[in-house]
């Protein structure tokens, strides 16, 4: 018995032994751990530090993307050049909504978690604002194991981070462009908002965010954005595509997909694609038999086969609107109209197509936006002003310089030209004007630039006076000289350009309403029938003093003294009066002749002065000048009223 627990002892003490650790064993464990501790534990405090700096450089770029969407927004909302948030204050209060929840604020300071500060620099509107630590940087993490980059300008996406569903279906436009969306918020995107994709657009988007589209946002694409994204579609989204949508893609397209996707289709695509195939091998002339849903399957070669706008027009117009971007693009322009195209379909036309249109015709259907692509052989191409009106007020403003240089301003008008596009022309095009009517549109400026011919043409007072006073007051000599005086009035020009007329034009006026614009210094040029055309005593009076006293002797001689008052002309000039002018005055203008003159007054004339007050104007001397036969012809009572201002022998005839 004592024998057996001596051997048990032995056994259990043996055992002890074994499992149990000496103190130099435990000693070097101990060593071991606290060497790995000072090794992985400064790890993980480096990358905690790290991730919590990257995390406030994150916020950083957040904020400041939100100063610059307030910022952006401002700009829409008001003129450019207004002040919008002139304190940090101010902007702090007004991008607190987006502050993480492990920020702070004190004052005008927010405070990070990992304790680094930052204030809001707010300047005008010339600059955004920009959130910035102490040291003048920007939030970006400073790991000193990390390759230091220059700070990035500013990008102009849209950080979406934190929008939800409704916010990110409210982007339009640039924003939902420009959005920087996750593969999780492409998949809210509306079949509308995707529509606002170009093909471009959706090819530069990432392989996830292609990925995420659903089967009804991939059933919604156009042809061309179907056609952008499909060698990045997985096989599921490929089998979820329509069988037209397979069907319309691109041969090269088509025979790139990996062999997963290949697997992936549809027996109805298939089919569809197999239908589309023999559509390929069709000539022109059987496109009319498709349908709208088929024509996106003809190949690019087969859309420039049209020869002409015929052959265009026997497409159906809808199957024409279903053309996709890339058979528009193959389009020939120069054989087939503009006309068969929709307004939106020519805006997706190459710069090149506009470039080969070589008919005017098709200019009524060019954009404002597109014009500059035309080539300036098509707009010396416009054969009349007609052609050029029917070309929208808006896609005419927006031509370039070297296309309003090539326009035939002999054939049309400036009229449809703006203020600033006519001073644009040459002064050939100026040189060219026929059309008078187009003197109303030429600044002072340009006028010297006109032909004398354009300016002989004028046919009327009327149309001259359409030309601005200050164009016509820019007229140079030779222009002037130029003018047809028997249809134009002076009146249009000033004074100067009058006296800078010659001889022949003022001998050319025909109107006695010119007389009035008449100097004294050109008044000899005038015919005389000009002067005996005046008819009255009125029209006379319009001519200054000074002119009547400048006129010759032939001109005096000229007037009509039966309706016009030799009252107008001076004493020499009564005396340069033929006796027929005299013989045909007014009775009541016999007492402004000279004693020289009295004797060729008629004796009717003298009979016919039955006024007392009249009589008594004439001069005695005049009286006494009187021959025997004038005496006699006096009425009797006059005489005898008068009769002492006559002289002894005159008294006597009676």
């Amino acid at each position: 018995m004592n024998s057996m627990l001596t051997n048990t002892k032995q056994i259990l003490n043996s055992n002890t032994r074994e499992l149990a650790f000496t103190l130099i064993e435990v000693l070097i464990v101990v060593i071991v751990l606290a060497v790995l501790a000072a090794i992985v534990v400064p790890r993980f405090s480096n990358a905690a530090d790290g991730a919590l700096d990257a995390a406030v450089a994150a916020n950083v770029r957040t904020l400041n993307t939100q100063a610059e969407i307030l910022f952006r927004t401002h700009q829409a909302q008001h003129a450019p050049e207004s002040e919008w948030i002139t304190t940090p204050e101010a902007l702090k209060l007004a991008v607190n909504g987006q502050l993480p929840d492990d920020w702070t604020v004190s004052g005008n300071t927010f405070i990070a978690p990992n304790d680094q500060q930052f204030s809001f620099t707010a300047e005008t509107s010339s600059s955004a604002a920009k959130l910035e630590d102490e040291n003048g940087g920007t939030g970006e993490t400073t790991n000193p194991e990390a390759t230091p980059t220059p700070t990035p300008t500013p990008s102009p996406g849209l950080s979406t981070d934190g929008y939800t569903m409704e916010q990110i279906q409210a982007l339009t436009g640039e924003d939902l462009l420009n959005a920087n969306l996750t593969p999780e918020q492409m998949a809210w995107l509306t079949p509308e908002q995707l529509a606002q994709f170009d093909n471009y657009d959706l090819a530069s988007l990432s392989q996830e965010q292609i990925q995420a589209l659903t089967a009804d946002q991939i059933a919604s694409l156009s042809h061309d954005q179907f056609a952008a994204v499909a060698g990045s579609l997985s096989p599921e989204q490929l089998a979820s595509a329509s069988p037209q949508q397979i069907a319309a893609l691109r041969e090269d397209i088509y025979s790139s997909l990996s062999t997963e996707q290949a697997a992936a289709l549809t027996e109805a695509q298939l089919a569809e694609r197999a239908i589309a195939d023999d559509i390929r091998t069709w000539n022109y002339f059987k496109f009319r038999n498709l349908s709208p849903e088929q024509i996106p399957y003809l190949t690019a070669e087969q859309i420039a086969s049209i020869p002409d706008s015929y052959e265009m027009s026997t497409i159906p117009a809808n199957c024409r609107a279903a053309f996709t971007q890339e058979q528009l693009q193959a389009i020939n322009t120069s054989d087939v109209s503009l006309k068969y195209l929709t307004e939106a379909q020519r805006e997706l036309l190459t710069s090149a197509q506009y470039a080969a249109i070589d008919n005017y015709f098709d200019l009524r259907y060019v954009s404002p936006t597109r014009i500059e692509d035309v080539s300036a052989d098509l707009i010396a191409s416009i054969p009349n002003s007609y052609e050029m009106s029917t070309i929208s007020a808006d896609t005419r403003a927006a031509m370039t310089t070297e296309q309003l240089q090539a326009i035939n301003t002999s054939k049309v008008s400036l009229k449809y030209l703006t203020e600033d596009q006519r001073e644009l022309l040459t002064a050939q095009q100026y040189a060219d004007i026929t059309k008078y009517t187009d003197l109303r549109y030429v600044s002072p400026d340009r006028f010297p630039d006109l032909s004398t011919d354009v300016i002989a043409s004028i046919p009327s007072s009327y149309e001259m006076s359409t030309i601005p006073a200050v164009s016509r007051a820019a007229m140079s000599t030779e222009q002037l000289q130029a003018i047809n005086t028997g249809n134009v009035s002076l009146g249009y020009l000033t004074e100067s350009q009058r006296e800078l007329l010659s001889a022949d034009q003022y001998a050319n006026i025909d109107d006695f309403y010119e007389i009035r614009y008449i100097s004294p210094s050109r008044i000899a040029d005038v015919s005389t029938d000009l002067i005996a055309s005046i008819p009255s005593d009125y029209e006379m009076s319009k001519m200054s003093a000074a002119t009547r006293a400048a006129m010759t002797t032939e001109l005096v001689q000229a007037v009509n003294t039966s309706k016009v008052s030799v009252s107008y002309l001076t004493t020499d000039q009564r005396d340069q009066l033929t006796t027929s002018q005299i013989q045909n005055m007014k009775a009541n203008d016999i007492y402004l002749l000279s004693a020289s003159r009295i004797t060729d007054v008629s004796t009717t004339q003298i009979s016919s002065i039955t006024s007392s007050y009249q009589f008594n104007k004439i001069p005695t001397s005049s009286l006494q000048a009187m021959t025997m036969d004038q005496v006699l012809a006096i009425d009797d009572d006059i005489y005898e009223r008068y009769k002492d201002r006559f002289t002894a022998e005159q008294q006597a005839w009676r």
